[in-house]
Order: structure tokens, then C-alpha cells, then sequence
């Protein structure tokens, strides 16, 4: 769903898709109401790069570390 996050609002952005199309919109809302709360919280203890957002690299290499861990650690 980052990645999904990250490619919209791109997209966005740019304008290429719209979000004054209804199914556009409710897929863009769903998607960064599911994924800002985590990349607020990244973005504040982070400093600013001017344009440049890295707050979903780190979070996806967050993931990525928590799910190691817990594959490592999960007694079987």
C-alpha cells in the first residue's frame, strides 16, 4: 500500500490522473488515510530535504527490519 501511496500521488501531482473522478478520489483517500498517519510521524523527526520526501523509504526499510525481526525471534 506504500508503494500504491507513493505511485498516486505522483500521478497526482503531475496530473495525470484526476481527482475529481469519483473512483479516483475514493482509492487516493483510502490510500493516504491508511498510510499518513505512519509517514506523519516519520516526516516529524526527519529533517527537510527541500522536494525531496523520504519518509516512504523509510518506512518501507522499517517494515522490512520489523518483519526480520520478527521472522528471527518468532519461536517455533
Amino acid at each position: 500500500i506504500v508503494f500504491i501511496a507513493v505511485i498516486m500521488h505522483l500521478l497526482v501531482q503531475f496530473n495525470v490522473i484526476n481527482t475529481s473522478n469519483r473512483f479516483v478520489y475514493l482509492v487516493y483517500d483510502f490510500v493516504m488515510r491508511a498510510t499518513e498517519p505512519a509517514l506523519q510521524q516519520i516526516r516529524r523527526y526527519m529533517p527537510a530535504l527541500g522536494g525531496i520526501d523520504l519518509s516512504p523509504l523509510v518506512l518501507l526499510i522499517g517494515l522490512e527490519f520489523l518483519s526480520r525481526l520478527i521472522i528471527y525471534f518468532w519461536p517455533f
